[in-house]
């Protein structure tokens, strides 16, 4: 009986893994998107940490790692490429992925919360 239940748990369990799309590396992909966003907000909490203490944005993403008391994380998880932050011409500023997985312009964000992109 034992072995039936764990034959059919494997089962399951390949089942909603081939459903998220693990066997396409879906779920990694997903991780590393999200871990992406996570870092931009990460990215976007200390420019207006830097703003408050400054009296402006900073200009580029070393400017504002130099200013940091903090490890930020500087580059994508997918790619390893930077982050690039720049003026949005309005008195803003706009952080980019180098990657594709989106955009904040002045806090607000370019994608949906759990949606993933």
């Amino acid at each position: 009986m034992g072995g039936r239940r764990l034959r059919a748990l494997l089962l399951l369990a390949s089942t909603l893994l081939l459903a998220c799309g693990a066997d396409e590396g879906g779920v990694r992909e997903l991780s590393r998107i999200r871990m992406c966003h996570a870092n931009m907000n990460a990215i976007c909490t200390e420019m207006a940490c830097y703003r408050d203490k400054h009296g402006e944005w900073a200009s580029s993403i070393q400017q504002l790692a130099d200013s940091s008391s903090k490890s930020l994380p500087l580059v994508c998880p997918e790619s390893g490429l930077g982050y690039r932050i720049s003026s949005d011409g309005e008195g803003g500023y706009r952080l980019e992925c180098p990657s594709g997985h989106g955009c904040v312009t002045t806090g607000r964000r370019s994608w949906c919360e759990g949606s993933g992109r």
